[in-house]
């Protein structure tokens, strides 16, 4: 008797245990982390998220132990399921197409009225042409969505363009509607996916959704998105932890990470089509001369094509891009970005905020500057080289939309670092929206007519410094570096438009359809026209205000060991040759590099002519006399050094 008693207590006993268990774990989600996304085990769709190029099935399931009385809700549209929604009741089948289908699952468990698990959600992309996708991104979005287009909150409401040719409103209008507000108050808690386009799972997490862009991404629905990392909008990771960019080619041991990316619509390069005669956009400027800028050595933004799905709908085609700040400024130079400050904005506004505009602004009295009392502080403090080269490439490009806008200076206030050039603490730029180059609309100045014939307190730096011969000099002779280079070959932009055209174009055509893409591909047409023109341009405004009218060509004979500087360039063990002018003399210069060997002189035209032994680092300045029959040829002549 007393043994059945105590067998009934121990029944009873295991029992509450097993009740116990019931009520707890269903709350538990068994959960692991691999490749920095968490992975909820607790709940499984049937089928592991990524990229498909067949029709799926998902089946919904609860791996909560004791899940009797459990129910499954669901949804398609980024919603949060509750009772109300559809009730899972067999497999869920959906089709693949050309194209791509995203299918965006949201689920959640009950137990009776009492919500027992949840909400879990998996992404599915379905296309039967997975080739097609490979060298985009695909980015799923899921928000709420009365924070999206409610009227009184909605964030991207209202969701229409103000580029039609009968629009009478003004910029007062545009601004007082919800898709220009700024600030936290005008941010949606969101969950970002993003896949690779080989279906490849890289970003998993919550982020902070709101509009970007002040202007020309705004004219138009739809809008470019802002996707903001943070422990406030999510409590395990607060930054994007992967390389977009392919960066890491460059430095394979460097973790690459940023903690906010743009998802913009091309800006005012969008194809407005038949909505504005005026404006022929391609959608292509803007990845294009971020390309060439890099060419040429400055640190510039990088973009990929992505397709933008909003709550399982469609949203955009459109370029990511690491928004310009400290840290995608990290990525670039392997500098801490706690040590990085920067400013954009505009020309007047980045110097003054560094302090630096009394060094050259006193515009109109120009005559009057400082520059000339302050050259030495100006020089130490700016990197003067990389300075006349952002100037020079945005003067060649034609960016009409700067430098008022769209200009970011940086500079690094930590310790220097062997081997890290970007770590002397000097200011220098940042190349970032190219969406007005090579004159995309008529009521924007060209900047050498900007710059040169209409300046104002907003943009006189560079008028400024030109008041100095040597910075004059420079200036000219790194443009003409630059029209020298291969990456202002006229072949080789229109390669980069052809290569960035052909990415871009099958997506366009899925989106918008042919007779669209046609009217696009006209515009890519008149672009290629104005690449074609530029280089007459630029040299008709070089003659027009610093007079370049005797051009010759300069022929540079490789050093074999070592380097050599010309002007702006750099040549290791290659040649070199290019036009300038006889008005501005071409600075040379050896840099031993620790090749053991030193300058003895150099052969100008065949003839040798010594230096002062010991300066290895002397430099040589092309004059007019050295031109013979409209050429000059150096080459440098070098000894091994003694031991």
């Amino acid at each position: 008797m007393a043994l059945t008693k105590q067998k009934s207590i121990l029944a009873a006993g295991s029992f509450f245990v097993v009740l116990l268990l019931y009520l707890w774990i269903p709350q538990y989600k068994i959960v692991e982390k691999i490749s920095d996304h968490r992975i909820d085990r607790s709940f499984s769709f049937g089928l592991p998220e990524g990229l498909y190029d067949r029709d799926i099935t998902l089946e919904l399931r609860t791996n909560i132990p004791f899940d009797m009385g459990m129910e499954i809700y669901y949804t398609t549209d980024g919603s949060m399921p509750d009772r109300q929604s559809e009730r899972y009741r067999e497999p869920l089948v959906f089709t693949a197409g050309e194209g791509l289908e995203i299918v965006h699952l949201r689920a959640v468990v009950y137990q009776g009225e009492e919500l027992a698990g949840g909400p879990y959600d998996g992404t599915w992309l379905l296309s039967t042409v997975p080739e097609s996708l490979e060298d985009l991104l695909i980015v799923s979005i899921v928000s709420d969505e009365e924070g999206l287009f409610d009227p009184r909150r909605g964030i991207l409401y209202p969701p229409k363009s103000y580029v039609t040719t009968d629009y009478e409103g003004g910029w007062d209008e545009v601004h007082a509607q919800n898709f220009a507000q700024k600030g936290e108050d005008w941010v949606r808690p969101a969950r970002i996916k993003i896949f690779e386009g080989t279906g490849r799972l890289v970003i998993d997490q919550g982020c902070g959704l709101s509009i970007s862009g002040n202007h020309g991404s705004i004219m138009h629905y739809p809008f470019s998105l802002n996707c903001k990392a943070g422990f406030s909008y999510d409590g395990d990771e607060n930054r994007y932890v992967y390389d977009f960019f392919g960066e890491q080619e460059i430095r394979p041991k460097e973790n690459f990470y940023y903690n906010s990316i743009a998802l913009k619509n091309s800006g005012n390069d969008y194809y407005w089509g038949e909505l504005r005669d005026d404006v022929k956009g391609t959608m292509l400027r803007n990845t294009v001369g971020l390309r060439m800028a890099e060419e040429i050595g400055l640190l510039a933004s990088r973009q990929r094509i992505a397709l933008v799905f909003l709550n399982g709908e469609f949203y955009n085609l459109v370029y990511l891009s690491a928004n310009p700040n400290a840290k995608t400024i990290s990525a670039k130079t392997g500098l801490k970005d706690d040590y990085i400050i920067f400013q954009k904005g505009g020309e007047r506004q980045s110097f003054t905020y560094f302090k630096l505009k009394r060094l050259y602004h006193s515009f109109p009295g120009i005559e009057e500057s400082r520059i000339f009392e302050s050259r030495q502080t100006f020089e130490r403090r700016v990197d003067m080289e990389e300075l006349f080269r952002y100037y020079a490439f945005e003067c060649i490009v034609g960016n009409g939309d700067w430098p008022h806008n769209n200009y970011e200076l940086w500079r690094y206030i930590g310790n220097a670092q062997e081997g890290n050039p970007y770590s002397d603490g000097k200011y220098r730029h940042f190349v970032f929206d190219l969406d007005c180059m090579y004159d995309l609309q008529a009521w924007l100045e060209d900047p050498w007519v900007a710059l040169f014939e209409n300046p104002d307190g907003d943009n006189c730096l560079l008028i400024t410094l030109l008041q100095i011969d040597e910075y004059r000099c420079q200036f000219v002779n790194t443009v003409l570096d630059q029209l020298n280079s291969r990456t202002f070959s006229e072949e080789h932009i229109l390669d980069m438009i052809d290569e960035e055209n052909a990415k871009f174009s099958p997506w366009f055509t899925w989106i918008h359809g042919e007779e669209a893409q046609r009217g696009r591909e006209e515009n890519v047409a008149l672009l290629k026209e104005k690449v074609l023109g530029r280089r007459a341009q630029v040299m008709a405004y070089l003659e027009r205000y610093f007079q370049v009218n005797s051009p010759y060509l300069l022929q540079v004979l490789p050093a074999e060991h070592g380097m050599l500087h010309v002007n702006s360039l750099y040549l290791e063990q290659e040649s070199y040759s290019g036009t300038y002018d006889a008005a501005y003399p071409v600075k040379i210069e050896y840099m031993d590099a620790g090749a053991g060997y030193a300058l003895a002189g150099w052969r100008i035209n065949g003839e040798q002519r010594a230096v002062t032994e010991g300066n290895e680092g002397v430099q040589l300045f092309i004059d007019k006399e050295m031109i013979k029959d409209g050429t000059v040829t150096v080459e440098p002549v070098l000894i091994r050094k003694k031991e």
